[in-house]
């Protein structure tokens, strides 16, 4: 094995391993201590001669060690549950996990103790990651992402992990993390709590993922179509809309596609059942608001799906939002591009609710109501 870089003409490292290792599933990243770490995934699960143990408290090999229980319940909790849970080291939990890839329960247990130790202490995530967690829990979804269960448990860890960790969003997605995601956004299409779960890690990674590349991937259909096969599931509209709302801003093409694929339509009349959700509405209002800066063929798209009446509508809901009624003003100029649109707005008392909040809510609104 060698470790070679591009401006340097000898092997930085070079040596013969003691096994084989699974060369498909090797990778590298920096860490914040400006350190190469270099994972090389064993084939045969056992540890090589030379292996220190991994232990916050006492001797023992590694292959003996049992990782603790979560508390089940409040009561173990007061008992210590969670105590016991802090004490472990995530390094000794992602290498347990390592060494037994095909052991479900492990692996499943595994993630709840990561997520716990991560959401608990944000710092201990640089630990898990050192100790490659990420390859780890990836190998999980490609071996066990069919079940549901696993997609929920694998992506909430990995989710929080980022959260804690800005960095390992590249990494993530340097791994191949998007297309795991798109793969079970189609193999699970008729689960909501998965396609929810999946929709959040979407939006996770959106913001290191190259646009052409989701796109042609298949993200957007696969997101309308999440939205369109559950159209009463107010929080994967809401984090579904957002990432329609992420990728609207790129340019007029993906505007297009999301106006041709009516995405809107499901966003809406989920709106409609959910009165009260402000959040699902402000999503809603801002993707109509990004499809309204499309070009002249998005525009006449945009118009057969949108109208003052359905802005009207929304913004009428929440009065007392700031956003929603200055996304809501900009959306109704955007429509006001002749006479009978005109005409609409005054027939639904647009111009009294323009004025009205642009009373409550100062000069900003002021200007967009004028």
């Amino acid at each position: 094995a060698q470790v070679r870089a591009r401006f340097w003409p000898l092997p930085l490292l070079s040596g013969t391993l003691l096994f084989p290792i699974d060369a498909s599933e090797a990778t590298w990243h920096l860490d914040t201590n400006s350190k190469i770490t270099i994972d090389l995934p064993k084939i045969e699960e056992k540890l090589w001669p030379g292996t220190p143990p991994v232990f916050t408290d006492g001797p023992g090999p590694l292959a003996d060690y049992q990782m603790p229980a979560l508390p089940a319940s409040s009561d173990d909790v007061a008992t210590g549950g969670s105590a016991l849970v802090a004490s472990v080291a995530p390094e000794t939990i992602v290498q347990k996990m390592g060494q037994r890839p095909n052991d479900l329960p492990a692996q499943m247990h595994g993630c709840a103790l990561l997520c716990e130790l991560v959401e608990a202490d944000p710092g201990k995530c640089l630990g898990a990651a050192n100790a490659r967690a990420i390859p780890v829990l990836l190998r999980l979804l490609r071996f066990f992402g069919h079940q549901p269960e696993v997609q929920l448990a694998a992506w909430r860890t990995l989710i929080t992990m980022v959260e804690a960790q800005s960095f390992l969003r590249k990494i993530l997605v340097e791994s191949n993390g998007m297309k795991l995601i798109l793969a079970g956004l189609e193999a699970h299409r008729a689960d909501e709590a998965v396609l929810t779960q999946l929709a959040i890690g979407c939006r996770t990674l959106l913001p290191a993922t190259p646009p052409r590349l989701f796109v042609e991937a298949a993200g957007l259909e696969l997101l309308v179509e999440s939205l369109t096969a559950h159209p009463t599931a107010p929080l994967l509209g809401e984090v579904a809309g957002g990432c329609l709302h992420m990728l609207s801003g790129v340019n007029n093409i993906i505007r297009r596609m999301i106006l041709r694929m009516e995405a809107l339509a499901p966003l809406l009349s989920l709106c409609g059942a959910n009165e009260t959700r402000q959040s699902l509405h402000e999503v809603t209002m801002g993707l109509v608001l990004q499809l309204s800066k499309g070009d002249t063929a998005c525009a006449q798209l945009y118009t057969m799906q949108i109208d003052s009446a359905k802005i009207l509508e929304l913004m009428r809901r929440f009065p007392s939002a700031v956003s929603m009624q200055a996304d809501g003003a900009r959306t109704l100029a955007s429509l006001l591009t002749n006479e009978q649109a005109v005409l609409d707005l005054i027939g639904h008392d647009g111009i009294t609710h323009l004025l009205g909040a642009a009373m409550e809510h100062g000069e900003p609104l002021r200007q967009l109501a004028h």
